[in-house]
């Protein structure tokens, strides 16, 4: 999983919604929609529950969520680094998670 579906999963649990996490995320519903379930592939879980009243973390969403939120934190941790480390006219370091959780 890279850090920028990390990132849209954890403005779906922000904001409770596919549609405001997908409006927020530059996303259509449906891409992000996708994001979710092949995450949720991935794991083997849901990490969400669908309900007409929006989206609400499962229990083992629940556990997850302190975990993707150090990964995000670390991630521009490093991202800031990165730049603090550039010298003027060096090639750009682009950094991607994968599998992480």
């Amino acid at each position: 999983m890279d850090s920028r579906t990390l990132r849209n999963l954890m403005r779906i649990v922000q904001t409770g919604s596919l549609s405001a996490a997908a409006e927020h995320s530059c996303l259509t519903v449906q891409a992000l929609a996708a994001q979710l379930n092949k995450v949720e592939e991935q794991f083997g879980f849901r990490l969400f529950r669908r309900s007409n009243k929006g989206l609400t973390l499962t229990p083992q969403g629940t556990e997850l969520t302190p975990y993707m939120d150090k990964v995000l934190i670390a991630t521009r941790q490093m991202e800031e680094k990165v730049e603090a480390l550039k010298v003027p006219g060096q090639r750009t370091l682009k950094v991607a998670l994968n599998n992480t959780l």
